[in-house]
């Protein structure tokens, strides 16, 4: 995967409020899809995609051109420097795609590039990795206090993508209460950028963030886990991870009502 229209748009809209005064990491090189061709239509397909990525920058008033955003190569470093992210690194298994660190995020990383980013961006590469919490541990650990974690990974629609499609429960229930960290944004994002739904911490909600019954709210089609997260100084590294609405019942005494329903 790598940066669509819509996802730079939202990455338009976090450039105006944070930017690292340190590095930045991409996991896995991405892609700037701004003239990636479809398989069919290509050309009518190819003329809407750059005009909605131009489209997203007048919409915020911005100065900026998105074709000069475009590197030779295709990848992403010099539109994510451009909108003010730093220098940018990047991280992959093997350097087919050269990026400048070597790791298997299957595995920890070493110790000495515990918080050493200020901004991390996963725009589709942890699916992919099979222990995915190995990964998301090594994400923490690599990021700086006050750094900021975004990811833009798999949530509905992508069945065949990668080893993982991910849920909201991952955001509440890792990040934000076994980790600490400071929930910006968890929302349901619509690939083709028509439609987005935020999703609210179901400890707060009472209930599971399930939409089978809300269809006419979720965005259709393939569907992003857009997440934003920062990491501060309550952070703590070795926290152990419950879901959220059986964490509520736990401390409210309640009797899960499938377990009574069984019982009875």
């Amino acid at each position: 995967m790598g940066i669509d229209a819509t996802c730079f748009a939202q990455l338009l809209d976090l450039s105006t409020t944070f930017q690292p005064k340190g590095k930045s990491l991409m996991l896995g090189r991405q892609n700037f899809f701004y003239t990636q061709q479809e398989r069919r239509g290509w050309l009518r397909k190819w003329k809407r995609r750059v005009d909605l990525f131009q489209q997203a920058v007048d919409q915020r008033g911005l100065n900026l051109v998105a074709a000069d955003l475009v590197q030779e190569d295709g990848f992403a470093e010099k539109a994510l420097e451009a909108l003010g992210f730093g220098r940018v690194e990047s991280i992959d298994v093997s350097d087919f795609e050269k990026a400048t660190l070597i790791w298997d995020l299957n595995k920890p990383v070493p110790d000495e590039w515990h918080g050493r980013f200020d901004f991390i961006f996963d725009g589709g590469t942890i699916e992919h990795i099979f222990n995915a919490p190995v990964a998301l541990e090594n994400v923490y650990s690599m990021l700086s206090v006050g750094g900021r974690f975004v990811a833009a990974t798999t949530l509905d629609g992508w069945p065949g993508h990668g080893i993982y499609q991910f849920g909201p429960e991952l955001v509440w229930s890792y990040w934000n209460r076994a980790k600490h960290c400071k929930v910006h944004a968890c929302r349901a994002l619509a690939r083709n950028g028509n439609s987005k739904l935020e999703i609210a911490d179901p400890a707060l909600t009472g209930a599971r963030s399930e939409w089978t019954d809300r269809r006419d709210e979720f965005p259709s089609g393939a569907v992003y886990l857009w997440y934003d997260i920062e990491k501060t100084s309550n952070s703590s590294q070795n926290a152990v991870v419950q879901q959220s609405d059986y964490v509520t019942r736990w401390a409210s005494g309640e009797i899960p009502a499938h377990t009574a329903t069984r019982n009875s």
